[in-house]
C-alpha cells in the first residue's frame, strides 16, 4: 500500500458491522449502540439496589435509636417506620426487575421505577430531617453528617444513571441546606 491509498483509506469512515453497529438507514433493524449502553447502565443500577436498601435501613435505624433519645421516640419510630416501608416497596421491585423475562424491553420502566425510588427515598430523608430536626447542634450536625455520608454513597451506587443521582442527592440535602441556610446564624449559613 502506497502513501496515497492509505491517506484515501484513513480519510474514509470505517465501516463497523455486526452486534454493537448502529445505522441510521438500514433494511434489518439493528439494537443501537445507544440503547445497549443505556440497557448496561439500567442493569448496573439495579445490581447496587440490595446494598442501597440494606444500607437505608441500616441509617435510619441508626439516626432513630439516637435521635429519639433526644426528642419523643414515637416521631423518629414512625420515620423509621416509613423507611423500612419503602425499602420493601424498592425491594419488591428489584425482585420483580432481577428474576423478570423481558426486562431489557421494559428499561425505561425500570429506570423510571429506580428513579422514583431513589427521589422518594431521599425526600424522605430530607423532608424528615427537616421537620424532625432537634434543637441541638450537635444532634443537627450528626444529621447532617448521615445524609453527607449517604449522598456521598449514592454517588458510587446511583451514578450509573443520572436522573436517580439527582433525584435522591436533591430531594435528601437540599431541605436541610435550606433549613440551614434560612436559619440565618453564622453556623447554620455555613453548614447549609
Amino acid at each position: 500500500m502506497n502513501t496515497k491509498d492509505w491517506r484515501e483509506k484513513s480519510r474514509r469512515p470505517a465501516r463497523i458491522s455486526g452486534k454493537y453497529s448502529s445505522s441510521i438507514s438500514s433494511e434489518e433493524p439493528r439494537i443501537t449502540v445507544n440503547a445497549e449502553i443505556y440497557t448496561a447502565q439500567i442493569r448496573a443500577l439495579h445490581q447496587h439496589v440490595p446494598m442501597v436498601l440494606a444500607v437505608n435501613v441500616v441509617n435510619s435505624a441508626l439516626v432513630a435509636l439516637v435521635l429519639a433519645s433526644y426528642m419523643e421516640q414515637t416521631k423518629w419510630g414512625v420515620f423509621f417506620g416509613l423507611v423500612v416501608t419503602l425499602t420493601g416497596v424498592r425491594a419488591i421491585g428489584w425482585s420483580c426487575y432481577r428474576w423478570g423475562r423481558k426486562r431489557e424491553a421494559a428499561t425505561t420502566k425500570w429506570a423510571i421505577f429506580a428513579t422514583a425510588g431513589s427521589g422518594l427515598s431521599g425526600l424522605l430523608w430530607g423532608v424528615g430531617s427537616t421537620l424532625l430536626l432537634p434543637d441541638n447542634i450537635v444532634e443537627q450536625t450528626f444529621l447532617a453528617f448521615v445524609i453527607g455520608g449517604m449522598c456521598a454513597g449514592a454517588l458510587v451506587s446511583l451514578s450509573y444513571h443520572l436522573p436517580a443521582f439527582i433525584a435522591y442527592v436533591f430531594s435528601s440535602a437540599l431541605p436541610l441546606a435550606a433549613k440551614f441556610l434560612l436559619d440565618g446564624r453564622t453556623v447554620y449559613v455555613a453548614m447549609g
